[in-house]
Formats: C-alpha cells, sequence, structure tokens
C-alpha cells in the first residue's frame, strides 16, 4: 500500500510537470481511494484493495508507465523528491485535494 501511496504521488507531481494526460479527477479518486483502503486495514488489518480503488489506482499506474518513458531523468528525480519531502513532513494524504482546492479558490477570485 505505501508503495501504490508513492506511485500515485509520483505520477501527480510529474502530470504537474507536464508529463502524462490526465483530468485532475482521477488523482483525487485515487487518493481518496487509497486513503480509504488504508483506514480499512488500519481498522480490520486486512490489507486489501476493493475493485474500485483497483481499477482507479490502475489508471494511475499507466499514466505512470508513460510518464517513466518520456520525462528526463532529472526531472523523475525532482517529482521523487517531492514525494519524499511531502511524505515526511506531513501524516495526511490529502495532498492532491488540497492543491486543487487552493487552485480552483484562486480561480474564482481571478474571475471576480
Amino acid at each position: 500500500m505505501s508503495q501504490l501511496v508513492r506511485s500515485l504521488y509520483m505520477t501527480y507531481f510529474l502530470w504537474r510537470d507536464g508529463f502524462g494526460k490526465a483530468m485532475p479527477q482521477l488523482f483525487e479518486d485515487a487518493e481518496g481511494a487509497l486513503e480509504a483502503s488504508l483506514n480499512k486495514g488500519r481498522n480490520s488489518g486486512i490489507w486489501r484493495m476493493d475493485a474500485e480503488c483497483v481499477d482507479v489506482i490502475g489508471k494511475v499506474l499507466l499514466i505512470h508507465d508513460d510518464q517513466l518513458a518520456a520525462a528526463p531523468l532529472h526531472r523523475v528525480l525532482d517529482a521523487e523528491a517531492n514525494v519524499y519531502g511531502f511524505l515526511r513532513s506531513s501524516d495526511a494524504s490529502d495532498l492532491i485535494r488540497l492543491n486543487h482546492s487552493k487552485m480552483q479558490s484562486a480561480r474564482v477570485s481571478l474571475r471576480g
């Protein structure tokens, strides 16, 4: 599970830097699905993803595979450093939702 969390955030940081095509909602859905799976595992001791989580994480991993084929090594290493920095600095897994909430708020204030 922890490797899937790292892969999700790695994919997200590379996507934010212009590598890979996806809608932001995919990352939000994946983050929520992994968070739910982690919570279930902590509560029950059974570490398993449901079919919905498998589906959304599979989509993220396909994007990540394409990113690794296209992104220069220094960009991959930068994204990896961002992931480890985030994971060391926070025990929350809401990075994607928080970032998109901030971006949506900024867009609204720019229009207003």
